[in-house]
């Protein structure tokens, strides 16, 4: 058995298959650690949860976008402007027939807030000023960007390996909402954190990653997704 780590889908199911593939990824024998923001992106939000569904051993890191959906499978009046703006138009298309109740459990039920396996961490978006998990709230673990630029300057505590999404590496060393995704569509390593989002929700690529050799496979360049 191999444990792998995948970082942020966001509805791209061709980008999904192709680095299971190419892996050749087990999904009876192997284990997946999703890293968050399976959803919002491109519109095949459905068909990639089939495709999750299909892995026996997973561990589903929340995701900011996640917990955007889970908000509207509690209260489908819930649709604030920066989800439906940011790629939830895009899941919303994907689910137009209806959700089945299997991907309602899959998001309301089986997302953890952070992941701890062989020691190191998993955590979709990062710790802010602190060092461990348990001292972080939600939103601070699928929404912080700080840990990386501390992580440029030394290790964050005394974990063997830190695996991140949220910030993807295309806007990593950029000002990253204004000069736009320039960036490499590659993971990025700063000391013991490892930026996994390559940028699949945008026109990067999707990163699968071997956990214990950091061995990775990426799908084919992406192409960008309509926003609005």
């Amino acid at each position: 058995m191999k444990t792998w780590v995948l970082g942020d889908i966001h509805g791209n199911y061709k980008a999904l298959k192709e680095v299971l593939t190419l892996s050749g990824f087990d999904y009876a024998k192997d284990k997946l650690i999703i890293l968050g923001d399976v959803c919002d992106g491109h519109n095949k939000t459905k068909e990639c949860v089939d495709e999750l569904l299909k892995v026996k051993n997973r561990v589903f890191v929340l995701g900011n976008h996640d917990d955007f959906l889970r908000g509207y499978l509690r209260d489908m009046d819930y649709r604030p402007h920066v989800w439906i703006y940011q790629g939830g138009t895009a899941t919303l298309s994907s689910y137009a027939d209806g959700i089945p109740k299997a991907h309602h459990d899959f998001f309301l039920n089986e997302p953890v807030p952070y992941h701890i396996e062989d020691g190191m961490l998993f955590v979709h978006g990062g710790l802010g000023d602190s060092d461990s998990p348990e001292f972080c709230s939600i939103e601070t673990l699928t929404w912080d960007r700080s840990m990386i630029n501390r992580a440029k300057l030394q290790p964050i505590g005394n974990w063997p390996a830190i695996f991140v999404g949220h910030t993807t590496t295309q806007g990593l060393g950029k000002d990253y909402w204004t000069t736009g995704m320039k960036g490499k569509p590659v993971p990025i390593q700063y000391n013991n954190v490892w930026c996994l989002d390559a940028g699949a929700g945008f026109d990067g690529k999707l990163c699968l990653m071997d956990i214990h050799t950091k061995k990775y496979w990426l799908s084919a360049k992406a192409r960008a997704f309509p926003i609005g």
